[in-house]
This record gives C-alpha cells, sequence and structure tokens, in this order.
C-alpha cells in the first residue's frame, strides 16, 4: 500500500508544473464563435447536407425505378441538349423533365429533400424573396414579377438532381447543343441560311440568339470546351478542339464588343489555370496549348477576313460613340449604356433598399423623362442591375449565388482527362459572369437558363460513383 503513494518530490514537481501552466499558459477556449464567413463558407459547402441519406435517398430511387432512372436522364439530356436553341425552344427545353418530375414523385419523394436543399437554390430562393419584398415600393410591379419569373432557372438544379450521377452524359448533351446552336448561328451569315426570325444588325452574325445574348452564351462556350481542348483525350479532346473553335468564331462574329472583353479576360486567366491544373505530366497540355493558340489564331484571322466589313463597323462605331460620350453626347447605343449604368449607381447609393424590382427603366422616365438615353429595360450589367432595383442585400444576395456556382463547380473538377469537359463547368460559369458585366445576364432567359444549367451539373454533393445496374436492379 505504500509503493501506492508517489513520492514527495515527483508530487512537489508535479504541483509545480501545474501550477506554471495555470499561471503561464494561455487559456484554453472550449467553443470559439464561429466567424461569419466560416459560417458562410459552410453553407456553400453544403456542410449540413446529410450525406448518408442522400446516398439513401438515391439507392431507393435506383431500386424502386429503374425505368424512370433511364426516362429522368433521356428528358434532363434532352432538355440540355434544347438549351442553347432559340428562345421558344429554350422556354420549352424541360417542359418533359417537369412533367416527368410529377409522374414520378412517390419513387423520387426523399431525394428531392436534398435536390431542393442545395446551398445554391436555397440562395437563388432567398434572392427571389427579396425581390418580392421589394415589390412592395416598385413602380413597375408586373416587370418585377417578370423579373422574378426568369430566376426560375435557377433552381433548375432540383429537376436534375435525380441523374446527377450520370454527370459526364448530361455535360456531353449541353456541349452538343452548343455546337449546334454555334454552327447555325455561322451558317446564319449566308443569307440563303439566315433564320427568318433573325433581326440581323449591321455587322454582326447572331443566328437564332440577339445579339448580345449570341456573345454571352459563346462566352459560355468557350469556357466549357477549353479544358478539353488542352488536356483532354480521345473523344473528349475532339470535341472539346470543335467546339472551342466554333465557340471563338461564333464570339468574333457576334460582333458584340463587351463578349470580346469578356471571352479575353477568360482566356488569358483560363489557360494558364488548366495548364497548372495539368501537373507534372502536363508536356501535352503545353503542346495543345501552343497548337490550339496557333490555330486560335488562324481561325480568328479567316473570322476576320470573312467578316472584315462587319467587324470594321462595329470598332468605328464603339470609337464614334465613345467620343460622343466622352464630349457628352449620350444619345448613341454606347452612351445610353453609360447614362444607364451612371443611373443604376446613382440609385443604388441613394436607395441602400433598391428602386424595386423591375423598377428601374420606370425610374429613370419618372426622373429623367422617357426619351433619355438611359430609358432602358436593364442596366446592361448584371450586378449594377441587382444594385439598383435591389439595393445592397440584393446585390449581396447575387454575389452569393454566383460565388456558390463558381465554388462547386472549381472544388468539383474532375482530374481524369477522359472528363474534361466536366471540368469545364467553372470556366463556362466563369465566362457567362464575366459576359454578365455588360448584360443583365440574370434576367435574359437564354443566358439565365445557361446558367441555371451550368450551375446544376456541379451541386455541392453528389454520388462519386454512377449507379450501376446492380444498385439500379
Amino acid at each position: 500500500m505504500a509503493s501506492a503513494i508517489p513520492p514527495l518530490r515527483v508530487l512537489c514537481e508535479t504541483s509545480a508544473s501545474s501550477a506554471y501552466k495555470t499561471s503561464f499558459s494561455p487559456a484554453p477556449q472550449s467553443s470559439p464563435v464561429p466567424r461569419p464567413l466560416h459560417t458562410l463558407a459552410r453553407f456553400a459547402d453544403g456542410r449540413y447536407i446529410d450525406r448518408p441519406a442522400c446516398d439513401a435517398a438515391f439507392t431507393r430511387m435506383h431500386r424502386r425505378d429503374r425505368v424512370g432512372d433511364r426516362l429522368h436522364l433521356a428528358f434532363a439530356c434532352l432538355g440540355l441538349f434544347l438549351l442553347a436553341g432559340p428562345v421558344t425552344v429554350t422556354e420549352l427545353a424541360f417542359a418533359p423533365l417537369l412533367v416527368f418530375f410529377f409522374v414520378r414523385v412517390v419513387n423520387t419523394g426523399p431525394l428531392w429533400v436534398h435536390a431542393f436543399g442545395q446551398p445554391l437554390i436555397l440562395a437563388a430562393l432567398a434572392l427571389m424573396a427579396w425581390m418580392l419584398v421589394t415589390l412592395a415600393w416598385s413602380p413597375d410591379r408586373a416587370n418585377g414579377l417578370d423579373e422574378i419569373g426568369r430566376l426560375r432557372w435557377l433552381v433548375l438544379g432540383a429537376l436534375i438532381y435525380p441523374a446527377i450521377g450520370h454527370r459526364r452524359a448530361l455535360t456531353l448533351a449541353l456541349a452538343l447543343g452548343l455546337i449546334v446552336g454555334g454552327i447555325a448561328q455561322l451558317l446564319s451569315g449566308l443569307d440563303a441560311l439566315r433564320p427568318p426570325f433573325e433581326t440581323r444588325a449591321p455587322g454582326r452574325i447572331t443566328g437564332w440568339w440577339n445579339p448580345v445574348i449570341a456573345g454571352s452564351i459563346q462566352c459560355a462556350a468557350l469556357g466549357l470546351f477549353l479544358p478539353g481542348a488542352i488536356r483532354g483525350v480521345g473523344r473528349e479532346r475532339w470535341i472539346g478542339v470543335l467546339g472551342l473553335a466554333i465557340a471563338l468564331a461564333g464570339l468574333l462574329a457576334s460582333g458584340t464588343r463587351g463578349a470580346w472583353i469578356a471571352g479575353a479576360i477568360l482566356l488569358a486567366v483560363g489557360v494558364p489555370l488548366i495548364l497548372r491544373g495539368s501537373g507534372r505530366g502536363g508536356g501535352g497540355a503545353w503542346r495543345a496549348a501552343v497548337g490550339i493558340g496557333v490555330g486560335a489564331v488562324l481561325l480568328l484571322a479567316v473570322v476576320a477576313f470573312v467578316q472584315r466589313d462587319g467587324l470594321a463597323y462595329r470598332v468605328q462605331e464603339a470609337r464614334a460613340e465613345l467620343a460622343a460620350a466622352a464630349d457628352g453626347d449620350l444619345d448613341t447605343w454606347t452612351g445610353a449604356r453609360v447614362a444607364v449604368m451612371g443611373f443604376a449607381i446613382e440609385s443604388g447609393l441613394r436607395h441602400p433598399w433598391g428602386l424595386g424590382a423591375g423598377g428601374l427603366r420606370a425610374s429613370v422616365e419618372r426622373q429623367l423623362g422617357p426619351d433619355h438615353p438611359a430609358a432602358l429595360p436593364h442596366a446592361h450589367s448584371a450586378p449594377l442591375h441587382l444594385f439598383a432595383t435591389l439595393g445592397w442585400p440584393g446585390l449581396c444576395l447575387g454575389v452569393l449565388v454566383a460565388w456558390i456556382a463558381l465554388r462547386h463547380a472549381r472544388r468539383d473538377q474532375p482530374p481524369d482527362p477522359r472528363r474534361a469537359l466536366e471540368a469545364g463547368l467553372p470556366y463556362a460559369i466563369a465566362g457567362l459572369l464575366l459576359a454578365g458585366l455588360f448584360d443583365a445576364v440574370h434576367i435574359n432567359t437564354q443566358t439565365c437558363a445557361m446558367l441555371g444549367a451550368l450551375a446544376a451539373l456541379s451541386p455541392a454533393y453528389r454520388p462519386e460513383r454512377e449507379p450501376t445496374a446492380e444498385v439500379s436492379g
């Protein structure tokens, strides 16, 4: 029993050590308060999503409805393929998938909780909710309701989510649709193949798209095909090269000067990032990048030669309008955009809660008169339009939606070069957002639909493996 009592020297040393730690060691912090940005990042990453429950919901769906899985994938691919079509086709592209959503809701019920609970969808719903609130003081509520309706595309991911295990096929369908749309745009430069509903603007070849929309869509296509062209292998490389060539030609032919700037920024930032991500074995990627660069220069030279009159007109028009705007003459296309952007900034600063959804043009007409150059449907800039109509809350929510979309897509890039098209999703989103600096992409049907589709393919959480026959059976 005496041996169980520690010697006096040991007790003294232990007591002294404890006293030292108590006196000079910092007190442990039991539960630090989460920082706002840290909490926001956790929300953006979807940390609250119950992964095992989500996997169980997918497994239940596969076991109960194997035929429904195949039909859901087919309808989702059809919608993504048709998304880059004329505006009427875009509006109806996902109608079959929407109907099928209600047909199989019994077999997929638990999964919808996780589908609609994705961070981007929740942020988009919050933005729409704030827009509804601002209708209380909007001078044009009808237009505000229309703008809210355009944002429905941001919840498209909930419809696609049951098929997200087949992301490679879904991305391929979207890529093929963009290629077809780009070919149609370039062929519309021939009068014999010009779509009967096209409104041809001087110096611009746009196919079935509006000229500004054509430029924005091609910025997204440019980003989507860029990784495949540089570091893809096999089919992914060929699709990437073809799509990139069509996107570059279509971007230049569109004559959309804001999209030209956005595309140049995307290439300047995107190519180094893709090469950096290729790692040590990226020698082939470097050679591909050099080859694509030379080919791109030659391709753009050919397009510029064929479209030389139109491009010269657009450049000369820009110079003349900028010079006029510098002299105070805003009665031009460029001058009107400068005017409406300035009005948007001033309105956002004066009205922290915004003018109200849809109220930009009505406010311009009320304050400056209906004939003022700034009396345009939108601010020709997504962030400025959000700032003017929805104030600081709307701008912050819009930035949150964009940040979540980019964050998810960037973190979910597959390293496999055989899936390089999927690696193009963050660059496609970035291209569309850059184009949004010069156009209100969130309230234009086709560009908002494209943004919603790109974001839908990169949710916060998706199964790591595609469903197999054993799971589905």
